[in-house]
Formats: C-alpha cells, structure tokens, sequence
C-alpha cells in the first residue's frame, strides 16, 4: 500500500497516510477496508467530475509542477463545498517516481522547496488543522503516534 489517502499539515505541507502498510497487517485499526472522507488523495488516483475540475481551475501547472498539485487541487475541492472520499474498493500498482527519478539533484530539490512553499503561502493556515487526523496524534512521526503535546484540546464536533 502506497498509502490511504493523505494527511494534511504531516511533515511540512503534507503526507500519505498509512505509508506503506499491508491493508491487512491490522496496524491500521481497519481504516484502509474502510470508504472514508478525507482531506485529500494522490492525483496518481484521482478520479474527480470534469464540471468540479473545470469550476476551481483544476490543478496548478504553472507553480506546482511536480509536487502538490494534488493537494493544492484537493485543498480547493473542500473549499468549494465538496467531500473528497478515498475508497479501499479502487487500487492501482503505482511504481512512484519512476518515470521521473529521485528527487536528490540540486534542480530537484530546489523545484520542490520552491512547490513546498507555494502550497504553505496558500493554505498554511489550513494544513496543520486537518479536520479528519486527530489533533492527538503527531504531524511529525508517520505511523499515527499519539502527540506529546496535542495541538487541540477542545471537544471535537461535526459543525
């Protein structure tokens, strides 16, 4: 499993959730057999209405060539009023970066610095509050480890 959808705020702007675990390891408390919504999905499977596609610009080719454009587009998706939903029932052998390499030249890295902060200058104040990954559980380590210091103690609602 590449990952179950991805996790708004996690390392800097944003990361796959349950990375790389066997959906039936049972590490994710059953959540990859689940149809849940979430914050936003990998374009590497995205499948999205052309008339939703049209109406927020679709994705940003110009400053997001690479990196989070997926999560740019799906930040605008919610933003317009929609639900973004990732399925256990759609799955695809996806071989990341292959076509295009590692990013470790210093081009490469610059390029994804430069999309980092792009999404960060947009929705900053967004991405360290995810709505679906629980203020308890840490942003920094990858395998929903309960936070030392949450980030929200007030009671959850569904306003």
């Amino acid at each position: 499993m590449q990952h179950g959808g991805v996790t708004l705020g996690a390392g800097t702007v944003a990361r796959h959730s349950f990375h790389f675990l066997h959906p039936q390891s049972g590490e994710d408390n059953g959540l990859l057999r689940e149809r849940r919504e979430i914050s936003a999905v990998t374009a590497a499977c995205l499948l999205t209405r052309k008339s939703l596609w049209m109406q927020i610009g679709g994705m940003d080719e110009s400053n997001l060539t690479v990196a989070f454009n997926d999560v740019d587009y799906c930040v605008k998706v919610r933003q317009a009023g929609c639900t973004i939903v990732w399925t256990p029932d759609s799955a695809m052998l996806h071989r990341e970066s292959v076509s295009r390499g590692a990013d470790h030249t210093p081009e490469k890295l610059h390029r994804f610095a430069r999309e980092e902060q792009t999404v960060y200058q947009r929705w900053g104040d967004i991405l360290p509050n995810d709505p679906y990954h629980n203020p308890n559980l840490s942003l920094i380590a990858e395998d929903f480890v309960l936070e030392a210091c949450p980030r929200d103690l007030s009671p959850r609602s569904s306003e």
